[in-house]
C-alpha cells in the first residue's frame, strides 16, 4: 500500500494540504508553502520566489474552491454543474448545444453530458431536439433552474466569490498577474473578440431588481 510518509517532506508539502484540506479542521501550525520552500532549498534546488507562488496558487485553488462550493451546497449543485447553469442562464435563447457548453468551458463532452444529466435529474434543465439539428441535442434551463440560478448568483456575488480577504483593487492586481500568466500559455486569442451581450460589464442585477420596486 502506498504510504504518504514515504515520499519527501518537500513533496509532501507540496501535496498534501491541499489534498486533505475539507477533511482537516482549523489552521495547520505551520504553514506548508514556507516548509515546501525551506525544504527544497535545504536540498540545493534554487525554488524562491517562484515555487512559493507556484504554490500559493494551488493552495489558494483549493481554498477558493471551497468557499465556493460551500456556498453553493444549499442550492444542490457543485461548483461544476452550477457553471454549467449559469452558462445556459445567461444565453439569450436559455439554451445551447452540448458540444457548445463543452468548447466555452473548455471540459470534456463527457464531462458536460455528466453535467447536464445531473442537472436535468435536479429539474434544473432539459434535454430537447436541436430545431434544425435532428442528430444535435439542446440543453434547455428550466423555469426552476433560472429560479435557483438567480438566487445562487446573488449569494455568491455577497460572499464575493471566495476572495473576501481581498479587497477590489488586490483583486484587480491579482486578475492581471495571472491574465499574463496564462497569456504565456496561450490560454486564450488575445486578438480574439471581446465578450458582447445584453448586460454591460458592471451592471449590477439587484439595481434593476430595485428599480422595479
Amino acid at each position: 500500500m502506498f504510504q504518504a510518509w514515504s515520499v519527501p517532506i518537500a513533496v509532501r508539502a507540496t501535496v498534501l494540504p491541499s489534498a486533505h484540506m475539507a477533511k482537516r479542521r482549523g489552521p495547520l501550525k505551520n504553514d506548508p508553502v514556507v516548509e515546501a520552500t525551506f525544504q527544497w532549498q535545504a536540498h540545493g534546488y534554487p525554488g524562491g520566489a517562484r515555487l512559493q507562488a507556484s504554490l500559493s496558487l494551488l493552495r489558494a485553488e483549493a481554498i477558493v474552491r471551497q468557499r465556493n462550493a460551500e456556498l453553493l451546497r444549499p442550492f444542490g449543485v457543485s461548483f461544476a454543474h452550477h457553471e454549467v447553469l449559469m452558462l445556459l442562464f445567461f444565453s439569450k435563447a436559455g439554451a445551447l448545444p452540448l458540444g457548445k457548453i463543452g468548447e466555452r468551458l473548455m471540459v470534456h463532452p463527457t464531462s458536460v453530458s455528466n453535467a447536464v444529466d445531473a442537472l436535468v435529474a435536479l429539474g434544473f434543465v432539459e434535454r430537447v431536439e436541436h430545431p434544425l439539428d435532428r442528430r444535435a441535442r439542446l440543453a434547455r434551463i428550466t423555469r426552476r433552474g433560472r429560479n435557483v440560478a438567480k438566487r445562487s448568483a446573488v449569494c455568491l456575488c455577497e460572499a464575493q466569490f471566495g476572495l473576501e480577504a481581498l479587497t477590489e483593487a488586490e483583486s484587480t492586481t491579482l486578475f492581471q498577474i495571472l491574465l499574463k500568466l496564462r497569456a504565456a500559455a496561450n490560454d486564450f486569442e488575445q486578438s480574439g473578440p471581446q465578450p458582447s451581450g445584453d448586460v454591460p460589464t458592471g451592471h449590477d442585477p439587484t439595481e434593476r431588481r430595485s428599480a422595479r420596486r
